[in-house]
Parts: C-alpha cells; structure tokens; sequence
C-alpha cells in the first residue's frame, strides 16, 4: 500500500469551508469596491466645486500658505481661535503649496 502525502490541518472541532469571495480578507472584490468607492468621491467633489469661498476656507489658506514658508500661528492669531489649531486641516494644503505653488485648486485640495 502507497502512502500518500496529505496535509494535515488541525483545527479545534471547526469544520474548514472554502470561502466566500466576499469574506476572503483580501478578496479582489474589495478592491474594485474601494477603488469604485474613491472614484465616486473624487468625481462628486470635481462636480460639486464651486471655486474659492471668502469664508473658512480663506483663512485655511492663508495658514497653509504662512506654514509652507515657515511660518506657524499657534502663539498669535488674530482670527477666529479654532484655525491655528486645526493642523490636520491646512497641514496637507501647505505641502502642495510649498511643492507646486499657491493656486485655487491646490488651496481647494
């Protein structure tokens, strides 16, 4: 009688089922979900801008642009006291505008 290798796997009285596309963790469903997903999100803000406002966003801005060329206003403001604080916000803003320049579309960003 041959023997015949089989892998053995050893569970914990689980019975192994093959799964499902969608419950594989890295399924190529998600993919293409995700991928779907962010598309969609980047075609509706294309959509939906309107241009540059003269409200928060001018005051992000103007941060963003201070703090691309060194400038950080955390000391002293004088505008409203939430801006300087939103890092996170105007942060990404201002290593465009220190990478390509000051534009519309990059203060939008």
């Amino acid at each position: 009688m041959s023997e015949e290798s089989h892998p053995v796997i050893l569970t914990t009285n689980k019975v192994l089922r093959k799964m499902s596309p969608l419950n594989a963790p890295r399924s190529i469903l998600h993919w293409i979900a995700l991928v779907g997903l962010v598309a969609v999100a980047v075609l509706v803000r294309v959509f939906a801008f309107q241009g540059y406002a003269d409200s928060d966003p001018r005051d992000y801005t103007i941060l963003a642009h201070d703090l691309a060329h060194g400038i950080l206003h955390l000391p002293a403001y004088d505008g409203p006291p939430v801006f300087p604080l939103r890092l996170g916000v105007y942060g990404p803003t201002a290593l465009l505008i220190k990478g390509f320049g000051l534009s519309e579309t990059k203060s939008m960003a």
